[in-house]
């Protein structure tokens, strides 16, 4: 493939605003069919989605910046994502004219000498950066993750007592999960078990902020061996909380977050990572399963990780 074509630019997963390493679109285009699951599957074993932004522009080796130029898609200025279709064509680059042949001068000519280099400052928000262990989870993210994790009403309260989630697992409080060895210690609180008592918000307050130290802050704390963003840290307590221990290795994140000491991340990848565990299993059908409240999360803790924003709800 790469043998008969020249590609106009490298890959650095950043969107510039001028778009001038594009290069020129005077070439035939060259046209890339976007895959289902299934078929990117056969080519890359493992993978759950079918071709997204990120996918096309690394196989391609073009900027995203580039690929929505070349397809008139908005700037990531305008649109931070964009949905890709299967089965559509995406211009991918463009195939380079034959070269010009010019004869070389008669007499040498002395090369331009190259400017001297320009001094390098530093990204602001590097200062910013801590490693893990230095670290605590905000004030602003506990009341996100609250907003997500918040027990059922019953009579216009908050109740304290044990109830099903939306997976059918025992819970109580703010997501606390109740294994199957646990549940006998719950029963005064189970409905089921013919509980009647409750937690106070206080100590279902206490016990959310005991399972994200244990649960999510410590396994972040183990995994994750670079500075981060008070944000950035953030956004992985949520998703560790959410998916659970693990998550971090199995979605691809600890392993790339590992790989970018300075934090020059590709958000495509990021991207990537986090919209894997749009999904969970099922183990009635044994099948992986799209989940849209999952994959409202994800985009939130996307926009966390990368913009600071905490999305609350009502």
């Amino acid at each position: 493939m790469a043998e008969n074509f020249t590609w106009n630019q490298t890959f650095h997963g950043a969107d510039d605003p001028n778009l001038g390493h594009c290069g020129s679109t005077d070439g035939e285009p060259i046209v890339h069919k976007a895959r289902t699951a299934a078929q990117r599957r056969r080519e890359e074993p493992g993978v759950r989605v079918g071709d997204t932004e990120y996918s096309i522009c690394k196989r391609f080796n073009i900027t995203p910046g580039c690929f929505r130029l070349w397809n008139g898609l908005p700037k990531q200025s305008q649109q931070a994502t964009i949905t890709i279709s299967a089965g559509r064509d995406y211009v991918v680059g463009y195939k380079a004219k034959p070269p010009v042949t010019v004869t070389p001068p008669t007499q040498p000519v002395t090369p331009p000498q190259p400017p001297p280099p320009t001094p390098v400052t530093p990204s602001p928000s590097t200062s910013f950066r801590r490693m893990p262990t230095e670290l605590s989870v905000s004030d602003a993210c506990i009341a996100y993750m609250r907003s997500w994790e918040r027990p059922p009403k019953v009579n216009g309260q908050l109740t304290g007592r044990v109830f099903r989630d939306t997976k059918g697992s025992l819970t109580v409080g703010f997501g606390h999960y109740i294994k199957e060895e646990d549940k006998q210690q719950w029963a005064a609180y189970d409905p089921e078990q013919g509980g009647w008592r409750e937690l106070t918000m206080d100590q279902m307050i206490e016990l959310f902020h005991a399972d994200v130290s244990r649960l999510s802050e410590a396994d972040i704390k183990k995994r994750i061996f670079v500075p981060l963003l008070q944000h950035e840290y953030d956004a992985l307590v949520d998703f560790v909380f959410h998916r659970g221990a693990g998550a971090l290795l199995q979605s691809g994140l600890q392993n790339y977050i590992n790989s970018k000491p300075n934090g020059n991340f590709d958000y495509g990848e990021i991207q990537d990572c986090f919209m894997l565990y749009a999904f969970w299993f099922n183990q009635a059908t044994g099948q992986w399963e799209h989940n849209p409240g999952f994959e409202k999360r994800r985009w939130e803790e996307i926009e966390m990780f990368r913009y600071g924003r905490y999305t609350l709800h009502s």
